[in-house]
């Protein structure tokens, strides 16, 4: 008969179970303590090998942190900052907003305050998502551990590379307050977009210091911390947003802010107002300091895109941004009008106050005021009125001028032994000229002759000494007195803050001062100087280009009260114009043309042809009045230009005939008393008379 499996009775454990199964049973009940040893020595071993390896371990060096360089105007203000792909600047704690700092630990390590530098719980939650996931996944790291691993262990994701991490944090906690490490934190991880710590994200995204940052774009800088890449406010607004508002979630729920705060700002869009680097005042200033001291042995690309630099320059942001308005946007605003240039220079010590380059930095980074070599016009003939006082000329020496004249002198003629030919600029201009009014009404024929008497090369040689450094054709033309030879805005304004110097020349001065990371100073620019022509030969000068101004071609640049001396220049077919004019206080030098194809310069902004004492000159004007606003100055603040001594500069001067006279009837000569001799009347020969202010 089957038997029921399911109701037949069950053998005891006991006796189902066969020699084997007791000998099993045995070796575990006498061996049981092996099988706890191993594991709790196993344990002990590794916590004795961590603990070893914990207290043998030394934090390292932190290398010093990639920084920006920042160029700075004269008053201290930021003009913009020098840096390759990172830019950072290092920014104490007190200059970080509550708002900020609360959303970056409400975002990235709520228990940062509590925990002594890594967090068990997160720690276990990141283990068991890395071995589901067979790789590592999460890190589970404190705010501590991901600066050790920026700073100290590098992106490597290892469990290796887990442990120090987690080991140099909890060093790193006994030997740094929690905010030291937090500020270190915070001004070394990357937001994005080039922008290593607060500092240089809030700049890059808002252009503004991050001690003004709001609470909500704390909150949006909190969000990218976990991605830039996919959390970039630029790139990725949506994203951003979505990430911005769960920060603002979860300081809600650790209460740095109250829920309905949170409600109302999570329904704002995602905004940036960044600016980039050519849209700050000075971009091309900017330019040529960062070029000329990245080219400087003592210096280089490593320092000043990474060395953390604070450079003092000469330049006034102030006056510069007025600068760039007066002329790109009052006088020349209209598509197709000409550019211009514009440089001021302190004539006391050569520093550059203010340098417009062009009128967009992003389009066209060639500088019209240091780079572009284009014909001076009669604006050069300063420097042959200057050789001409070195020489003894006097300004009352006079001179023919007609419309026209051939120079047969053969140092003068061109290629092919055809003489010069002058023409004045206006044909009914003719007569008979002073040194001085020639200067004045800018002669042509006046020059072109003076320049055959003191030679084109001691031209050349006053203008080299004076501040022009543009190589001259060899041997020099004598249409150098014209300006045939191409010069930059820089130079002219140098050379003319030369006379404006009473002869001394300083060399344009664009940095003050350079100090390195913690204030130590590592260098201080000394401007070249010497001695350009002697001071009463400058004084000459000067004297006579007053006259430019109060009656001559540059009346349009006049200030009713201040002393002015400059010169108006226009080159062949109206190409280039240019007005240099100079104080006591500035020399400002201000070029006019078309950059990329010069060409006659015809109807622009209602002017029928452009020569320098129109454009140029109005521009010259509006600019010394806005120099005037900003620095508080009234015409009584400007000094006139020292009397020369005339009696020194006689070649050329002729006295006038004395008018015949009818002798007076004799009388008898008065008999001397006795404490008297007789004497002599003076019988020097007439003086020549004082040019007219």
């Amino acid at each position: 008969m089957p038997v029921d499996s399911r109701t037949a009775p069950r053998r005891s454990a006991k006796y189902s179970r066969g020699p084997k199964s007791k000998k099993k049973r045995g070796f575990f009940r006498r061996f049981w303590w092996f099988f706890v040893l191993v594991p709790v020595v196993g344990f002990l071993a590794v916590a004795g090998a961590l603990f070893f390896v914990y207290i043998n371990l030394d934090i390292p060096d932190a290398p010093p942190p990639i920084e920006s360089s920042h160029l700075r105007d004269r008053n201290g203000k930021l003009i913009t900052t020098f840096h390759s792909e990172v830019d950072r600047t290092v920014i104490p704690l007190e200059s970080m907003p509550p708002a900020l700092r609360n959303a970056v630990i409400a975002a990235e390590d709520k228990d940062f305050y509590e925990h002594g530098g890594i967090s068990p719980i997160a720690i276990a939650r990141a283990a068991i998502a890395d071995i589901m996931n067979r790789s590592i996944e999460q890190g589970g790291s404190t705010i501590t551990q991901q600066y050790v691993k920026n700073v100290y262990t590098g992106g490597e994701r290892t469990f290796r590379r887990k442990i120090e991490e987690a080991m140099l944090a909890v060093k790193l906690e006994r030997e740094l307050s929690k905010d030291e490490i937090l500020e270190k934190y915070l001004n070394t991880i990357y937001f994005g977009q080039g922008a290593y710590g607060v500092e240089a994200a809030a700049r890059t995204y808002w252009d503004e210091p991050a001690r003004d940052l709001t609470l909500i774009q704390s909150a949006t800088l909190a969000g990218v911390i976990a991605a830039p890449s996919r959390f970039d406010p630029v790139d990725h607004r949506i994203e951003a947003k979505i990430r911005r508002n769960y920060v603002l979630d979860r300081m809600a729920e650790d209460g740095y802010i109250d829920p309905e705060t949170a409600a109302r700002l999570k329904e704002r869009k995602v905004t940036v107002s960044r600016r980039s680097f050519a849209d700050y005042p000075g971009a091309y200033f900017a330019e040529v300091v960062r070029r000329n001291l990245v080219n400087d042995p003592n210096y280089g690309s490593e320092a000043v895109l990474g060395g953390g630099l604070n450079i003092k320059s000469t330049l006034d942001l102030e006056v510069q941004q007025a600068a760039e308005d007066i002329v790109y946007r009052q006088h020349l605003n209209a598509k197709g009008d000409p550019q211009a240039a514009l440089v001021a220079i302190d004539p006391k010590n050569g520093d550059i106050i203010a340098m417009v380059g062009g009128d967009d930095f992003t389009e066209s980074q060639f500088n019209l005021a240091t780079q572009a070599e284009r014909q001076a016009g009669s604006a050069f003939k300063t420097f042959t009125l200057a050789a001409a006082m070195q020489q003894g000329y006097s300004l009352s020496s006079t001179w023919n001028g007609p419309s026209s004249i051939v120079i047969r002198d053969p140092e003068c003629a061109d290629p092919s032994g055809a003489p010069w030919e002058v023409g004045n600029a206006d044909p009914s201009e003719a007569g008979t000229f002073t040194l001085e009014a020639a200067a004045a009404h800018s002669v042509n024929t006046v020059f072109a002759q003076l320049v055959t008497e003191v030679g084109p090369e001691n031209v050349a040689k006053t203008a080299k000494a004076m501040g022009i450094h543009s190589k001259f054709d060899k041997p020099v033309p004598c249409s150098i007195t014209l300006g045939s030879q191409g010069v930059t805005p820089l130079d002219m304004t140098a050379a003319y803050a030369t006379l404006a110097a009473g002869g001394d020349y300083h060399a344009p001065l664009a940095i003050e001062s350079i100090k390195g990371p913690g204030g130590v100073r590592k260098f201080k620019s000394a401007a070249q100087e010497g001695k350009g022509i002697q001071p009463n030969d400058a004084k000459l000068v000067s004297w006579a280009l007053k006259d430019v101004v109060t009656e001559g071609t540059g009346v349009a640049a006049a200030i009713p009260g201040v002393a002015i001396a400059g010169k108006t220049g226009t080159a062949q077919d109206y190409k280039d114009a240019w007005f240099c004019g100079y104080t006591s206080e500035l020399s400002t030098c201000v070029w006019m043309g078309y950059a990329k194809r010069p060409k006659p310069m015809y109807n622009v902004e209602g002017v029928p042809t452009v020569y320098g004492g129109t454009i140029p000159a109005e521009i010259w004007q509006d600019f010394m009045l806005d120099y005037m606003r900003i620095r508080k100055l009234d015409p009584d603040d400007f000094e006139d230009f020292p009397r020369p001594d005339f009696s020194r500069n006689q070649k050329g001067y002729t006295p006038p005939a004395p008018e015949p006279t009818t002798p007076p009837a004799e009388e008898p000569s008065p008999k001397p008393k006795p404490d008297e001799e007789p004497g002599e009347e003076p019988t020097d020969g007439p003086s020549p008379p004082e040019p007219t202010p």
